[in-house]
């Protein structure tokens, strides 16, 4: 692993323990660094209220990845335990990595029939891996064929001078 997708990896492992310590939202960057390998799926947890009308919806999804809006996640409760209303909850989406490369996903945090997010929330997403129609190959096979001919070989096939 290069050292720039080692410090990555090291900052989207950051974020995660953040979200999932439970940190408190001025603690978190407006801006979340993610890795994903082709095929495989992150969930990423926004801050929102579901008492507010308001939901994260994406600006415009790259190629490179898929978004599944997940909503509000259900607030863990002690037996017999009601949920508070009007509690802020998390907002989960799922990012599924389809094809290597970086993008920027852009979040806004609408009410339904308003143009103006309250909030935005960036994530930066790098794709690691080989494309799904990338050919399987043998990783450790260096060999390749030779396209020029080696005269050497051409001496010992009985080629000419070698009679």
């Amino acid at each position: 692993m290069s050292k720039v997708a080692m410090r990555r990896f090291a900052a989207a492992s950051l974020v995660g323990a953040l979200l999932l310590a439970g940190a408190s939202k001025a603690s978190l960057a407006q801006e979340t660094h993610l890795q994903v390998s082709v095929g495989d799926t992150a969930t990423v947890q926004l801050d929102g209220n579901p008492s507010t009308g308001y939901s994260w919806v994406p600006e415009a999804v790259p190629k490179l990845v898929t978004v599944d809006l997940l909503g509000y996640a259900k607030p863990e409760l002690a037996p017999g335990e009601r949920p508070k209303l009007g509690a802020p909850q998390k907002f989960q989406v799922l990012i599924t990595g389809v094809a290597p490369g970086t993008a920027t996903l852009v979040f806004k945090y609408v009410r339904g029939g308003t143009a103006e997010p309250a909030k935005t929330q960036s994530v930066a997403v790098e794709v690691v891996g080989a494309p799904p129609d990338a050919p399987a190959g043998d990783p450790l096979d260096t060999t390749s064929p030779d396209p020029v001919e080696d005269p050497g070989e051409q001496m010992l096939d009985g080629g000419p001078g070698n009679e």
